[in-house]
């Protein structure tokens, strides 16, 4: 009976995933002695720093796109915001893919700079398509929400706010867990039943 609500699990199992490897690729740069308490520096330009924690990171992306994929295509939304997920996903893939160190390649880092680009973008666009498209007044309330950090978020990137220059890490990291709990709260858009997702 309670098998169809396993899959609301999934985007907890994907962030829990992301949590972990973060923990694991920031402490051991810590432990290396590399940028030793630095949270200036993104999560990307962690895990391209070496060679082994950027492995680390495309494995565990492949883990979490696989979760959410087979998420979003059991979870019923509308046909636009399952598009741009698979544009997100995409975009994760591409900074998987392409490791940011541009003392080991100039190329792999600018490509991955397309990438992290896209998916900012698009993950801001998927929280404003949740607040103008859900019908669950729980997801408009958040998408609103999750739609204002974005803005925030992007305009202070751009206009090289110094608090966020110092701190970026831990606002890049908010960043990706609304994604995730954008993702999650897919579940109460799901109308077809009356009964409440567990």
């Amino acid at each position: 009976m309670n098998r169809p609500s396993l899959k609301y699990l999934l985007p907890g199992i994907a962030g829990a995933v992301f949590l972990m490897t973060a923990i694991a690729i920031v402490i051991s740069s810590w432990v290396s002695g590399l940028h030793v308490y630095d949270l200036s520096l993104s999560f990307s330009r962690y895990a391209g720093l070496r060679q082994s924690t950027a492995v680390l990171y495309f494995l565990s992306a492949v883990i979490m796109l696989v979760l959410l994929s087979v998420y979003i295509a059991k979870t019923k939304m509308p046909g636009i915001k399952k598009a741009i997920y698979i544009l997100i996903f995409l975009s994760v893939l591409g900074t998987a893919l392409f490791p940011c160190n541009r003392e080991r390649s100039v190329l792999s880092s600018d490509i991955h700079d397309i990438f992290a680009m896209s998916l900012m973008f698009t993950t801001a666009l998927s929280f404003v398509l949740t607040a103008i498209l859900s019908k669950s007044k729980m997801q408009r309330f958040s998408g609103t929400a999750f739609a204002i950090y974005a803005a925030g978020f992007i305009a202070a990137l751009f206009g090289k706010n110094r608090v966020m220059d110092q701190t970026f890490f831990v606002w890049e990291v908010v960043f990706i867990y609304l994604l995730i709990l954008e993702l999650y709260l897919e579940k109460y858009g799901e109308t077809k039943s009356n009964k409440k997702p567990i």
